[in-house]
């Protein structure tokens, strides 16, 4: 196939340069402050305390009691403009299309097994909430699978499609426009609640306000690190955060010094669109603890789109589409990142542009890497583990954590720093 049919038919995220298409248990109060995570003594009391029954991956990744319902809005912000990008003139609101997805006990009748429109589940309520947030050229449907999961577990998962950074964005998908993001993030937040405490609506009584945690792929982890830690853009409500293939090098020393969260960073060695050297450990020992990086060897970038995995999977190393389709974006030219970096209040512009590698600046070739259904199920293994943890309140997978996400694992490194 020739590269321009590729640009044709591949939509990728940016930094997650994700190929996506364009679309389509009971969690009572824990009990513990979750502020400050779970601490050292907690895995220490795990770790020396029999725990019954063993979890394995696949208990991590079964689905709960519940089935998967959702349902699709239209929020729109009125108090902030979409600015105009390219042949684009803007507008005077930020319209954010989002899928809601909860557990519903309504029978499913689709081969996916989610049910549109369901009606929720309130009994055993309300239920935490996370925010899903996508990569660059991607969109809200990236990982849907691992959304499903979760709500068939009892949480709220919430994924907004970014007006500027999604594949179809009017004008090109512009990576710039990431610094609107958490305020996008924020009002999600702010509109979800609103409904739960709606009697009228219905997403009545659903949501934790103590319980919110955020997560994403690359860009959406840049938005979901920049939503919790930033001077400027934090958001106190959220309680946790994590990332896969984050951009970490274009933050500015003493980032994460504005809040304690619980972070868990996932990242591939083999990544060629954000470098696992620049990106990864220095951004894991940059965050207080408690912390975590589960480091993929062999893993790469563009596979980290579930959405996309009947392409990923084809490819021995899945970076070579994603490489691919990003040429020609100038948005994620060394120049324009390290533009957006001193914007958003990162890496200063020549910093940034002597430490921090564009995507693909260094893909001389493409070996091959993990299989792409691997890393997914990686990802979901941690994504998951971390959230019933801190927004469940399970010590059970910290344990599960702490042992190596089911050793062995040759090709998965576990790092974790719980502080004292």
């Amino acid at each position: 196939m020739s590269e321009s049919s590729y640009r044709r038919i591949l939509c990728l995220s940016l930094f997650a340069a994700m190929a996506a298409c364009a679309a389509s248990q009971d969690k009572t109060d824990p009990g513990a402050e979750l502020d400050a995570g779970i601490g050292q003594d907690a895995v220490d009391t795990v770790a020396d305390t029999p725990v019954e029954p063993v979890l394995t991956a696949d208990q991590v990744l079964s689905p709960g009691p519940f089935h998967s319902g959702f349902i699709k809005l239209d929020l729109v912000d009125a108090t902030r403009p979409t600015s105009a990008n390219g042949d684009y003139p803007g507008a005077d609101s930020r319209t954010l299309s989002t899928v809601i997805w909860f557990p519903t006990n309504d029978t499913p009748t689709d081969p996916s097994g989610w049910v549109e429109n369901a009606t929720p589940v309130t009994d055993g309520g309300p239920w935490p909430l996370v925010v899903y947030n996508h990569g660059f050229m991607s969109n809200n449907h990236e990982n849907d699978d691992l959304a499903a999961l979760l709500a068939t577990r009892g949480y709220l998962v919430a994924a907004a499609l970014f007006p500027l950074t999604n594949t179809l964005a009017p004008g090109n998908p512009n990576a710039a426009d990431v610094i609107n993001q958490p305020g996008d993030v924020s009002f999600v937040i702010d509109q979800l609640l609103a409904r739960s405490s709606d009697p009228g609506d219905t997403l009545h009584d659903m949501i934790d306000p103590d319980r919110i945690g955020l997560m994403g792929v690359s860009l959406g982890a840049l938005t979901s690190l920049v939503t919790a830690f930033h001077d400027d853009y934090r958001d106190p409500r959220v309680k946790m955060v994590a990332g896969a293939a984050a951009p970490g090098c274009y933050l500015a020393d003493g980032f994460f010094d504005n809040a304690d969260l619980p972070v868990m960073l996932v990242h591939g060695t083999m990544d060629e669109i954000v470098t696992y050297a620049e990106n990864g450990p220095p951004t894991y020992e940059a965050a207080h603890p408690p912390k975590f990086l589960v480091t993929m060897e062999g893993g790469t970038h563009t596979a980290l789109a579930g959405l996309a995995l009947g392409m990923t999977s084809q490819f021995p190393n899945p970076d070579q589409m994603g490489c691919t389709a990003m040429e020609g974006n100038e948005s994620v030219s060394a120049e324009t990142l390290a533009v957006m970096s001193e914007d958003f209040g990162g890496k200063d512009h020549d910093s940034a542009m002597s430490q921090c590698p564009a995507p693909c600046a260094e893909a001389d070739d493409f070996p091959p890497a993990m299989k792409a259904e691997r890393e997914i199920r990686i990802v979901y293994l941690a994504f998951v583990s971390f959230t019933e943890a801190y927004l469940g309140g399970d010590q059970r997978y910290l344990r599960y954590l702490a042992d190596g996400l089911d050793p062995p694992n040759d090709d998965v490194t576990v790092l974790m720093d719980m502080g004292q």
